[in-house]
């Protein structure tokens, strides 16, 4: 029946709005069908296979249909199948990762999922957090949109006759059911509300970071083997109404299908159907950012206590803050009943943004020093006033802390809270980039201080003349903060471009393409480019970069230059950058106005390390072990606890070409002495990784574009030489085994990332046949140089083709093998050697200085041996 609907398809259907539709046959897909045993079920979406290989596991494949109406409405919808699974994928990720048991293995195939072989319970359980659909039928008193909170949470039974009626929980128990050993009495069923409503909070907040309402969905759940009860079946585009921005107009699920009047589906309703699954499928990527990167609402302090009571009290922090224009969040984060909860707010506090921890507590009041010894950051503490000894022995506790977790205790009860407000303020106030704020708070002690009257008001009438008013009361809040107007708009007032520029057709020849760096990638993206008829536009400060010997405009400013951003946006019609190392806020900035590709979201985690490692483990793909550090004692714990020696200690961010990075060998190595050597680029901390005994390092290419379209190209064997790339070969001397978990690697990342452009993904190759991922470059990559010559289309043509929503170029080889040596150094003064060789194509990138291990061009051979 359809409560244990699973699927398999041997050919997955794309279709683009707006142009014929084409049918692409997925090797993988083929492959994998050889892994399915008997059929199980089928239901009107999905059918379950047993697993060939574990009969533990089931495969549930999803079908291109589409039904409504308990299958009085049904379509074939191509390519809903793989939207369906990469939905399904990124979900169950996203639950894995919040601690919420669920029956998902891992992504078999683009259209298939492997699970645990569960007993499913044959209950949906709806969850409810605005009023909208047949609710309103029910209670016709309230009105779409109404708002639940706490969320609703219901139960139909799964029985297609009777159109899956609701059921009460006392009928529930009432059935007696019983699955691999759990009987479904009350307490189970207080136990799937209770896993349903947190899995829909964790969906819903990732949503939310996207700006997308959760209106509501419905899950199902199964008992394993061994009597756990896990979320299971599918959770994809058909499970949730999901609304952009809150409005309903917008609604981009299986609603608007349902909307649509019984017959066949016009040629616009069958694009328009497809474009709202793969935009699901798409945004679903970025759910797991809610966790990744949790503050979304851009807090600089963070405020926490141990339990609702502190609020009371730390409240006054909180109304200072926003008196000030500053964003916080609260949180509470006991240090006796919720420890994981403090440990992980601790240790991600800095990663996130945060900036300044208000920490109160009262009575034992450990919250301020167990907060301050898992973070760098500057932790101000609040006793909170107790009933037995006002708040004596909470102000002892805090103050009284040992060398080396320094806590900045304030006085006791509100008044401490607000002038821990004050003093975060301060502190914020003295960086450079929030001058602003400390002006806001400057500004408020100089009311203060006017507020203070000379003469008593009783004596006002005896001292006329020398009478001094308080000024009148103003808003010290201006009408937006002053920390989002540097983060978000930059520090001086300026026109942004007329009108945003987006669109869904693609962007025709003779269009301008804006390219931010001004590198030799950027100079490569700009040849590919006017080869396909376009003209680019290059951002950068350095005024002798190599891409302006080929550009038709340049645009020289500082990245954080918002007056002259917003003349290049106006100026272009499409966005790329080259390199990462670009603050994430100039490309959100740029994107309000012009299309950008890849995306800010993207660009953030790719730019640090363990957001990369976090993502990448979260999309089904193996990486080595790593822990993120921040101190030379968290980088002295994880050595002996969980990584172990060998391992590479990394800078989080601004590393490459092996900076920042150094090898950690033994026990006998100086930790203080490492750490020390990399101090300067460890702001945002670090990941130490253990160390990988590797036989080879490949790389692949993928190329995606907006209609979702995915392209690698050939496995590259990469040779390096002091940490710089010197040599790569193709194709890489690896075995099938291997090229295959390295292709399907890049695309489940690509996917996942929701990538628009090329991505490049480094890997080991490990002496046991396994590949590990170890870095992503969201932009064309030096291991892919050799494709200008090697391929039809090369990288940079191929990254034109992705942010220009043109079709995918062929990425097959133009001779049997091809080798690429980058020029390092003064390696290129050899340069006419290279062209008296007639198997040589020489590429010089017009660099003025010819520093030692500097790229200053390659060349490529071609070999038809």
């Amino acid at each position: 029946g359809s409560s244990r609907g699973f699927c398999a398809f041997a050919v997955c259907f794309f279709v683009s709005s707006g142009s014929p539709r084409r049918i692409l046959v997925r090797r993988e897909m083929a492959e994998d069908l050889g892994k399915l045993g008997t059929k199980l079920a089928e239901g009107k979406t999905k059918i379950i296979y047993e697993s060939a290989e574990d009969k533990g596991h089931v495969i549930i494949v999803s079908k291109n249909s589409i039904s409504a109406g308990n299958g009085a409405k049904r379509d074939e919808l191509p390519g809903k199948g793989q939207f369906s699974t990469t939905t399904t994928c990124n979900v169950f990720r996203l639950l894995q990762l919040s601690d919420i048991p669920t029956h998902f293995v891992k992504q078999e195939s683009p259209v298939s999922i492997r699970v645990l072989n569960c007993a499913m319970i044959p209950l949906e359980v709806i969850v409810r957090r605005l009023a909208a659909g047949s609710y309103l039928k029910r209670f016709p008193n309230l009105k779409q949109g109404d708002r639940f909170d706490p969320v609703v949470v219901e139960f139909t039974f799964k029985d297609d006759v009777l159109g899956d009626p609701l059921i009460s929980d006392e009928e529930i128990v009432a059935r007696n059911m019983t699955f691999n050993g759990v009987k479904v009495d009350q307490t189970v069923v207080e136990q799937l509300k209770r896993l349903a409503a947190k899995a829909f909070h964790v969906v819903e907040a990732g949503w939310r970071s996207i700006d997308v309402a959760l209106v509501d969905f419905k899950v199902e759940f199964g008992v394993t083997p061994d009597g756990h009860v896990v979320l299971a079946d599918v959770i994809d585009n058909d499970s949730w109404r999901i609304w952009p921005k809150g409005d309903p107009a917008l609604m981009k699920d299986k609603q608007v299908y349902r909307n649509l009047p019984v017959g066949s589906l016009s040629e616009h309703d069958l694009s328009m159907l497809i474009g709202l699954y793969d935009w699901a499928a798409q945004r679903s990527a970025f759910l797991l950012d809610s966790l990744l990167q949790p503050n979304v609402t851009g807090a600089l302090v963070g405020i926490i206590m141990g339990s609702q009571s502190d609020w009371d009290t730390m409240r006054e922090a909180a109304l200072i803050l926003q008196q000030l224009g500053v964003p916080y969040e609260t949180r509470i984060v006991s240090a006796h009943r919720t420890p994981e909860r403090l440990f992980a707010y601790a240790k991600s506090a800095k990663a996130r943004g945060l900036r300044v921890i208000i920490a109160g507590a009262g009575g034992a009041a450990h919250l301020p020093g167990m907060a301050a010894s898992m973070t760098s950051l500057p932790v101000l503490g609040v006793p909170v006033q107790s009933s037995m000894l006002s708040g004596v022995d909470s102000l002892l506790s805090i103050v009284q802390m040992p060398s080396g977790v320094p806590v900045g205790t304030l006085a006791i009860g509100k008044a401490g809270a607000a002038n821990a407000g004050l003093l975060a303020a301060s502190i914020l106030g003295c960086a450079g980039p929030l001058k602003d704020i400390g002006a806001a708070y400057e500004a408020l002690r100089a009311r203060q201080t006017d507020g203070v009257a000379e003469i008593p008001k009783d004596a006002s009438a005896l001292h006329e003349a020398a009478k001094v008013s308080a000024p009148a009361a103003t808003s010290l809040a201006p009408s937006v903060s002053a920390v989002q107007k540097v983060l978000s708009a930059g520090v001086s007032a300026v026109s942004p471009p007329a009108a945003p520029k987006f669109t869904d057709k693609p962007i025709p020849p003779g269009s301008t393409i804006g390219i931010v760096g001004g590198g030799q990638l950027a100079k490569m993206i700009a040849v590919a480019a006017a080869q396909l008829g376009y003209k680019c536009n290059v951002f950068c400060p350095d005024k002798a970069s190599p891409a302006f010997q080929v550009c038709d405009t340049v645009t020289v400013a500082d990245y954080t230059d918002v007056t002259s951003l917003n003349a290049f946006a106006s100026k272009v019609d499409v966005v790329t950058y080259e390199f990462e190392n670009i603050p994430d806020l100039t490309i959100e900035h740029l994107s309000k106005w012009v299309p950008v590709h890849p995306n800010a979201r993207i660009l953030g985690v790719c730019q640090h390390r363990v957001k990369e490692k976090t993502f990448v483990n979260g999309a089904g793909v193996p990486t080595a072990a790593f822990a993120a550090v921040h101190t030379v004692y968290e980088l002295r714990a994880a050595l002996d606890g969980p990584i172990g020696y060998p391992a590479v200690l990394k800078s989080n961010t601004g590393g490459y070409d092996g900076k920042g990075q150094r090898m950690i060998k033994s026990r006998d190595t100086d930790l203080d002495s490492v750490w020390a050597s990399i101090r300067s680029m460890l702001a945002d901390g670090a990941v130490l990784e253990a160390f990988v005994d590797f036989e080879m390092e490949v790389s692949v290419i993928v190329g995606r574009n907006t209609a979702g379209r995915v392209a690698t190209f050939p496995v590259t064997e990469n040779r390096h030489a002091g940490h710089v790339l010197k040599q790569s070969i193709v194709p890489a001397n690896v075995s099938a085994s291997v090229r295959d978990q390295a292709e399907k690697a890049a695309v489940r990342i690509a996917e996942a990332l929701g990538l628009v452009g090329v991505l490049a993904v480094e890997m080991f190759v490990t002496r046991d046949g396994r590949v590990l991922v170890n870095e992503l470059a969201p932009r064309p990559h030096n291991s892919g140089h050799w494709t200008i010559e090697g391929c039809v289309t090369s990288q940079f043509e191929q990254l034109v083709r992705c942010v220009c929503n043109l079709p995918l170029g062929s990425t097959r080889l133009r001779s049997k093998r091809v080798e690429m040596i980058n020029l390092l150094g003064d390696e290129s003064n050899s340069w006419q050697d290279y062209l008296s060789d007639e198997r040589a194509h020489l590429h010089l990138y017009g660099k003025h200085e010819a520093r030692e291990g500097r790229k200053m061009g390659h060349v490529t051979y071609l070999y038809d041996d």
